[in-house]
């Protein structure tokens, strides 16, 4: 092993000005058999051949390559209690169906909003910067690496008798209540396979479908990540963290503008308000071509 300004050859313990630890910005890491994996998130970049490795980190204010947004949903109106966006968010339908700023319980959790009572043919829908008619949707996959994610808390699931469907990610719902037809996204309902998680890509209304093993647990907070890779052949997902079974999809992923969006859609009995909680939203896209 050798280290700047000492040469390898010589066996026997590491002398006590050689590293052995590393701290990094997700714990510390160790080498093991003289070997130390150095992995770029985000927007850093890394790589390497031989002893050398480079890492490129943009500056942190580069929005000619890098699109970053983020909605902490930490707005308030006084007079309704309704939320109000950071981004532009739209919302369907009367104040009694909007999302509604929840009570904070948890310093690890600022800024919550969640949904209202859905009954009768009601549905919710949180669509950032768009309006559904007319449609105004911003992102076009294929013009670098995307990855959104949306931190959620399905505090009442979806059964028989109060069923509903969710789906949340990048996407281009109409003013109905209904799937949208172009989108990368995940959805969730008791009915479909097993209640666990799906990650979905529909270009036109074709769809390709990425069941995973992932229960959805009532009352957890978990992180959706979708990632659709710089030419928008591939498309992952993952939930906390972690990619999910038969990802990433290869096949229907939309060549239209799409914008981040989540939906519930009821189609029986009642949903209880405070049934979806939503934490927060963030997105990074790093341009192929700097604008």
């Amino acid at each position: 092993m050798s280290q700047s300004g000492m040469l390898s050859g010589t066996s026997g313990s590491l002398p006590s000005n050689v590293a052995q630890a590393y701290a990094t910005n997700s714990g510390t890491a160790i080498p093991a058999a003289n070997i130390l994996n150095v992995v770029g998130t985000g927007a850093t970049l890394v790589s390497g051949s031989g002893n050398t490795v480079t890492i490129n980190t943009p500056l942190s204010f580069t929005p000619n390559s890098v699109v970053t947004m983020y909605e902490e949903f930490c707005g308030y109106f006084a007079n309704t209690g309704l939320y109000v966006s950071q981004l532009g968010i739209f919302m369907t339908g009367p104040i009694s169906q909007a999302f509604n700023v929840a009570t904070t319980t948890s310093n690890g959790h600022p800024g919550v909003i969640h949904s209202s009572e859905i009954s009768a043919a009601d549905s919710f829908k949180l669509i950032v910067m768009a309006h559904p008619s007319p449609t105004a949707n911003n992102f076009i996959l294929g013009g670098g690496i995307l990855s959104i994610n949306w931190i959620v808390n399905i505090a009442t699931l979806s059964d028989v008798t109060n069923s509903y469907t969710l789906y949340l990610g990048l996407g281009n719902p109409t003013a109905s209540a209904s799937e949208p037809t172009d989108g990368v996204y995940f959805a969730y309902t008791h009915g479909t396979n097993s209640g666990n998680w799906v990650g979905k890509a529909s270009n036109a209304s074709s769809q390709s479908s990425a069941n995973s093993s992932d229960a959805v647990s009532a009352g957890t907070w978990v992180n959706l990540g979708i990632t659709v890779n710089a030419d928008a052949t591939s498309v992952s997902f993952y939930v906390n963290g972690v990619e999910i079974a038969n990802s990433p999809l290869a096949t229907n992923i939309p060549t239209v503008a799409i914008n981040p969006f989540l939906l519930a859609i009821r189609s029986a009995g009642t949903v209880p308000a405070n049934a979806i909680r939503v934490d927060a939203l963030y997105l990074t896209q790093t341009l192929t071509t700097p604008r």
